[in-house]
Formats: C-alpha cells, sequence, structure tokens
C-alpha cells in the first residue's frame, strides 16, 4: 500500500482539526506544516499540535469574561 501526500496552497480546512484533514474524492489532504521537505509525516509535530491545551478552540485556552 502507497501513501501518496498531498498539500494544497489554499485550503478550507477547518482549524479545530488538529491535523485540520479532509477528503476529497480519494484524496486525502492535512495540513502542510505536518510534512517535512522529504515528504514524511512529522509526528512529533502531529502530536503535539493534538494535544487541546495547544490549540485554540480549547476552551481553557480562552478567556472567561
Amino acid at each position: 500500500m502507497s501513501v501518496k501526500i498531498s498539500c494544497r496552497e489554499k485550503d478550507p480546512m477547518d482549524p479545530c482539526n488538529p491535523i485540520a484533514d479532509y477528503y476529497d474524492g480519494k484524496t486525502h489532504y492535512i495540513r502542510r506544516d505536518l510534512v517535512t521537505d522529504d515528504g514524511n509525516l512529522d509526528y512529533k509535530k502531529l502530536l503535539e499540535d493534538a494535544k487541546p491545551e495547544n490549540s485554540e478552540c480549547y476552551p481553557a485556552n480562552h478567556e472567561v469574561k
């Protein structure tokens, strides 16, 4: 099984999704900054970004008024 990693410059990705992924037909798109220059996934960055406390969408990261 081969994996094809595709990146787009303009993307309609959800910023609250830590991978910011979506499917278009059979193609799976992810954030460009999660792909290294040699075309592999940066798992360390992916796991760090997946932590709720690192997300702007995590309720505890917003100031309560």
